[in-house]
């Protein structure tokens, strides 16, 4: 992001609150010790909730008597005893994979125990099919001495992942009937407003993560066990599902789009990441050709090659980008479009950027677009040249036979924000029709096709969801060689020497042996160390801490930190010298007990005059991270991350790191001495905090999201 994009995007009004709660699935959950006031048993009732599901099991809502969850297959079930404990009331379950992964789904359920036929199931606003494995004319046995939501009544059972408007009320709805939805659940699938007015007996908003147990219903407050954070990301927002392609085995394909026709105007968006350096995004191909008839691809150096052929089998169009544009591991987001009829009607763009490395084909004739066998995430016919599968995340496929002007404003990506933009539930956001092809990729009907083509199979499916490109995606910078680092080698504006210091980084390396630096102070002639170090020593992290005169006064191992290679781990150190009871280490969130061979009553030396820092890098020396280095934070504070709740601020309840805003001063209140985004591309030393930009030296390049 430029300079230029940061002051815009500081000025400009975000998305509105994520409305949904983080649960870690350990120690999270919500509770009543007591029962719901006025409750009673009963034949009859509606439960909705918002689900966002990590790792796929645990119960959202459990009295003894009544749980709802989900299992490890993706399954929704309800268990319901019956109230004078004669056995079951009503079980049900809904097919394996039917609540999504990684993406949020809302769920539905209205049953009266006393007619089988009012009885219905609805999953994101369409119908599931359901086995119900009892279904007895018996009282429901709602009232229980004890109530839980993201666990059982008594804490087992956790549910690991997001929650909003949890619902639940004693009446009957006829769910087939689209006004009954849409008191819980809008046509463009966000949260319904007004659910308290509708008098239920539990309404958890959880909007606000200061008071979860909140509510809005007539039953009484829950009470927080554990500590919770707002969610990076709420049902309330745009949150565009992605699926997994493995590279090996699974594709979309559909022979003939319905209603398609020969074009010259192609319009095709959609937002990937890649795990391989070759990889197939989308073509169609001519049943028996040699060759298909379009294909867009990337060829192995990290640029798109895009081709379309006419009839003949004579390309019409070819552009590629320039070598190195695309980044293994990092979010992408590519938009074409064209009319070959005008040489100033072709926009290839690359994160809402012109991304041209030429158009060495352009040619007023007509591509073939009919008849053809469409195929996304791989290469399988003609089987003359051999399979290819894409490796990597695919989100959100626009493909049309129409000219979408690009060149202004981009209905499909917000360079301001760095997303993608909210098509619709139908892909007609762009021109207010629904195009041929617009495919969502969730992962529980990656073949779902929204446009009007028709749906494509589901090649070894289902897929598996990924974590969507609206989430927040902290950057990094790749060290690969010697002499590879960041540097500021003259001072570290406003930096004082201090017993207190809070340090969060995420890393990966690429060697499991070896002395690895993530980052070193020293003084400025490189003869003494100064401040903090960080290194990978072998298959251990060691945090280490010098005084003025270059003494070791700090050095803390963590040999459990590294497990394997080519894997982001995310570390939170906080100190204060003076007190041994405040020096903390976290993994990922998690707490660890690191050994603790120097702590010395002393100031760590970080004095502006006499100290210079390196990232990536021992003092530019051969120990350089061969990996990369990301989502750095660095102040003379003790951020006190002893503290769950002070944890969550910078990384959240599933290990990945959060949103700190343009200059890093969200979680404390305080702009640090170096916040590292590692979000520009063109400007890696970019240091959104106080202690001044960083100088590139040797090859460091743009690295992967963290996690990504």
């Amino acid at each position: 992001m430029s300079l230029l994009s940061r002051l815009i995007a500081a000025s400009t009004v975000l998305d509105d609150l994520p409305e949904a709660i983080d649960f870690d699935g350990t120690n999270d959950y919500l509770s009543r010790a007591s029962d719901l006031v006025g409750n009673a048993d009963g034949k009859t009732f509606t439960f909705s909730v918002w689900v966002y599901c990590d790792g796929l099991n645990g119960s959202f809502y459990g009295n003894g008597f009544v749980a709802l969850a989900v299992d490890s297959s993706g399954r929704f079930y309800g268990n319901m005893f019956a109230g004078d404990s004669s056995g079951d009331a009503i079980n049900f379950t809904t097919p394996a994979g039917s609540v999504p992964l990684n993406r949020w789904a809302h769920i539905v359920v209205s049953a009266d125990a006393s007619n089988s036929a009012n009885r219905a199931v609805y999953i994101s606003d369409a119908a599931v099919t359901v086995t119900w494995s009892a279904y007895n004319n018996k009282s429901i046995g709602f009232s229980r001495p004890a109530h839980g939501v993201a666990a059982n009544q008594v804490g087992s059972g956790n549910f690991k992942g997001r929650l909003a408007h949890v619902y639940l009320d004693y009446t009957y709805r006829d769910l087939s009937v689209e006004a009954n939805r849409r008191l819980f659940i809008t046509e463009d699938l966000k949260p319904a407003a007004g659910q308290e007015s509708l008098n239920p007996i539990m309404y958890l908003p959880l909007t606000d993560p200061e008071d979860p147990g909140f509510n809005a219903g007539t039953g009484g407050d829950f009470t927080l066990n554990g500590v919770v954070a707002r969610s990076g990301r709420g049902p309330n927002q745009y949150n565009p599902a992605a699926i997994t392609l493995d590279g090996s085995s699974k594709y979309l394909n559909r022979t003939g789009v319905t209603g398609i026709s020969d074009s010259k105007q192609v319009t095709c968006s959609f937002s990937f990441t890649r795990k391989e350096l070759l990889a197939r995004v989308i073509n169609g191909t001519v049943s028996g050709a040699a060759q298909p008839s379009f294909i867009l691809q990337d060829g192995g150096t990290g640029s798109l090659h895009v081709t379309f052929k006419n009839s003949a089998g004579s390309n019409v169009l070819v552009v590629s980008m320039p070598a190195g544009s695309i980044i293994e591991g990092k979010r992408h987001h590519v938009d074409l479009s064209f009319d070959l009829t005008d040489v100033d009607k072709r926009h290839l763009l690359l994160d809402g950027v012109s991304a041209v490395s030429s158009w060495a084909t352009y040619v007023d004739d007509t591509p073939k677009l009919s008849g053809l066998i469409y195929e996304v995430g791989a290469l399988i016919t003609p089987t003359s040249i051999g399979n290819d599968y894409f490796n990597g995340v695919m989100s959100n496929l626009y493909f049309d036979t129409s000219y979408i002007d690009l060149s202004a404003d981009n209905p499909f990506y917000d360079t301001v924000t760095g997303k993608a933009k909210d098509l619709g539930v139908d892909g007609s956001g762009p021109t207010g029709s629904p195009p041929l092809i617009y495919l969502p990729l969730r992962g529980d009907n990656a073949g779902f096709n929204a446009g009007t083509g028709g749906d494509f199979t589901a090649v070894s499916g289902p897929f598996t969801g990924a974590r969507g490109s609206s989430e927040f995606w902290a950057g990094s910078a790749e060290f690969d060689t010697n002499g590879d680092s960041l540097s500021r080698t003259s001072t570290i504006v406003g930096a004082a020497n201090s017993k207190t210091f809070s340090a969060v980084f995420a890393f990966s390396r690429t060697a499991t042996s070896g002395l690895k630096s993530t980052y070193t102070m020293t003084n400025p002639a490189q003869s003494q160390f100064r401040g903090v170090t960080a290194l990978i020593n072998n298959l251990q992290l060691e945090i280490e801490g010098y005084n003025a005169s270059g003494t070791k006064i700090l050095d803390a191992h963590v040999p459990s930190a590294i497990t394997s290679a080519n894997k982001f781990i995310t570390v939170q150190v906080s100190i204060d010298m003076s007190d041994t009871a405040k020096r903390h280490i976290a993994i990922d969130g998690i707490p660890v007990s690191p050994t603790w061979n120097t702590y010395t009553n002393d100031f760590i030396g970080l004095d502006s005059s006499d100290t210079a820092i390196w990232l990536g890098s021992n003092q530019g020396s051969t120990v350089v991270l061969a990996g990369s280095l990301g989502f750095l934070w660095f102040n003379t504070e003790d951020a006190d991350f002893g503290q769950e709740a002070n944890r969550l601020k910078f990384v959240d309840a599933f290990g990945y790191p959060v949103d700190i805003g343009e200059d890093g001063s969200i979680p404390t209140g305080n702009q640090p001495l170096i916040y590292m985004p590692f979000d520009d591309s063109s400007d890696l030393g970019y240091n959104a905090g106080t202690g001044g930009h960083f100088t590139v030296n040797g090859g460091v390049t743009p690295g992967p999201d963290v996690k990504g």
